[in-house]
């Protein structure tokens, strides 16, 4: 017998106790003898109850993880280094900076004695500092952009997801909103881009909301504006008040805007011109006046140290200029199209319904009826009927003795 924490453990059986009150007791075998006092235990069995079975579900899919450099991927990258987009967009510079290498280094072949192939180092020693400084504050100042553009996506997909659920949770028709909400987030896309198209959304929307769109103009604006006219007479559906529901939704709705205000700024505002022309100018004086320095030690193999230098360098300034802008609808820029269908699949998901044209939403049959009093008799018949009391039991059989039997 095991005892521990109120719980006794008596052949595999568990079995709890209840430990009574101090209590004298006067001992019946010696009449007259001294009370002692005892305790008394009252053991109570409690079944042992089984471990519930956890249902198996299937694998349920997470979410799609992007493409994402890997150490191992070098051999692939070198192999594919003539197919690089930046290769691609910085070739016509490299070029004709190998070419002023290759046109340097011949002459300096054919005649040694040229005193301007015998320039001093120390010129490029010095502005080597300010050439990686002008690359940091570059590549820095694009990538900030294209940060501050994915999180304000990313509080895009919160509050639509928010909104969404408001709307499914305090209104009796919850499908406009929730419509307009996904098709906000495509139509930002496209505003971003330069390029409002409606057949390229798959949303389906009310014939009055696509006169509204067809007026042109900032289409999202458009969009969120038509949002706070759905709600600003929602009724008490949920338990929260109207008020505090319409207030809540009403600050979402002022961060989608928000947030659009903030995508129009980063696109409306490029890095000024005259800082990205100045690093330009720079990097390229810079690499076609290398040749002059390396010539006279390094001979022909000055081309292959100028091509390797320049590349890197008008590669570096490249990528910034290429994540400048993180709305494009190129493929280095932020994917807005993949954003879009996760915030409409989760509006579909809140619903309970698609969302798209091929959905058909059920139609209600009310039944007519030519006799309204006729109605309400059947239905009082039915009240009548169900608040009809139950019958007594009987009586239990009494034994002919007078000893009354009682069934469990």
């Amino acid at each position: 017998m095991d005892c521990r924490d109120g719980v006794v453990s008596w052949g595999g059986k568990a079995m709890g106790f209840v430990v009574n009150p101090v209590k004298p007791v006067r001992s019946a075998r010696t009449p007259g003898s001294s009370c002692r006092r005892v305790r008394v235990v009252t053991m109570v069995t409690t079944p042992q109850q089984d471990k519930p079975e956890v249902p198996k579900l299937d694998f349920l899919a997470g979410i799609a993880r992007p493409e994402r450099y890997k150490s191992s991927d070098w051999a692939r990258n070198l192999n594919n280094f003539s197919r690089s987009l930046v290769i691609r967009r910085i070739q016509s510079h490299v070029f004709f900076t190998i070419c002023t290498c290759v046109v340097i280094a011949l002459v300096n072949e054919v005649n040694k004695d040229f005193s301007i192939f015998h320039l001093s180092e120390t010129p490029h020693k010095i502005l080597g500092v300010p050439a990686s400084l002008l690359l940091l504050f570059r590549t820095k100042s694009s990538y900030d952009r294209f940060w501050e553009g994915r999180k304000l996506w990313g509080t895009l997909i919160n509050r639509c997801r928010n909104l969404a659920s408001f709307a499914v949770a305090n209104m009796e028709n919850p499908r406009a909103v929730v419509s307009l909400t996904a098709a906000f987030s495509y139509l930002l896309g496209q505003h971003l881009q330069g390029k409002v198209r409606m057949d390229e959304m798959p949303i389906k929307l009310r014939e009055e909301d696509y006169d509204l769109i067809s007026k042109g103009g900032n289409v999202p604006y458009r969009i969120a504006s038509r949002i706070r006219d759905e709600i600003k007479d929602i009724g008490p559906k949920g338990e929260l008040p109207a008020a505090a529901v319409r207030l809540s939704m009403e600050g979402d709705v002022t961060t989608l805007m928000d947030v659009m205000g903030a995508c129009e700024r980063i696109v409306k505002t490029p890095v000024p011109l005259a800082y990205s022309r100045h690093t330009s100018r720079f990097l390229s004086l810079y690499a076609m006046t290398l040749p002059f320095i390396l010539v006279d030690s390094q001979g022909l193999k000055t081309i292959l140290g100028v091509a390797m230098i320049t590349w890197a360098l008008f590669a570096i300034e490249e990528i910034a200029h290429m994540i400048e802008d993180p709305f494009t609808d190129k493929s280095f820029s932020l994917p807005l199209a993949a954003y879009a269908e996760t915030i409409h699949g989760s509006c579909e998901q809140i619903i309970g319904h698609p969302l798209t044209w091929d959905y058909e939403e059920p139609i209600e049959f009310v039944e007519e009826v030519d006799d309204i009093a006729e109605l309400e008799e059947e239905e009082e018949e039915e009240e009548e009927e169900e608040e009809e009391p139950e019958e007594p039991a009987p009586p239990p059989p009494k034994h002919p003795d007078g000893i009354e039997i009682r069934f469990p």
